[in-house]
């Protein structure tokens, strides 16, 4: 890992040059990605790929990304002691299934129009 990844200085490059900060966060986490063994290196660019897809989506909200992120940490870790106690024959005693935000109340179904555009 790079030396500069301390929070004071990627802090104050944040708020003094965010593209540079970008540049930085992009090339750490392809440095990271690149080490990994070849069978979590896939996993680990699908995952950076669903992260920055949210990232995208929720571009002018950066406390919405961040939620949306933690959502679906969230969701795979539920799924993962869903699945944990499967594999050890035992029920969750409070009865969970596997995790979906997308059940939850609060969801609401969004629908868009794709329209061409000429140019």
């Amino acid at each position: 890992m790079s030396t500069n990844l301390d929070f004071d200085y990627l802090s104050e490059l944040y708020q003094t040059d965010p593209e540079q900060f970008e540049a930085l966060r992009a090339k750490e986490i392809e440095k990271l990605i690149e080490g990994a063994s070849a069978q979590n290196k896939k996993r680990l660019q699908g995952l950076q790929f669903q992260i920055d897809a949210k990232r995208k989506i929720h571009a002018d909200s950066p406390i919405g990304s961040c939620i949306a992120i933690s959502k679906m940490m969230q969701e795979s870790f539920g799924n993962l002691r869903f699945h944990l106690n499967q594999a050890l024959d035992k029920t969750d005693p409070l009865g969970h299934q596997p995790f979906k935000f997308e059940n939850m109340e609060d969801s609401e179904v969004r629908s868009a129009t794709v329209i061409k555009l000429h140019g």
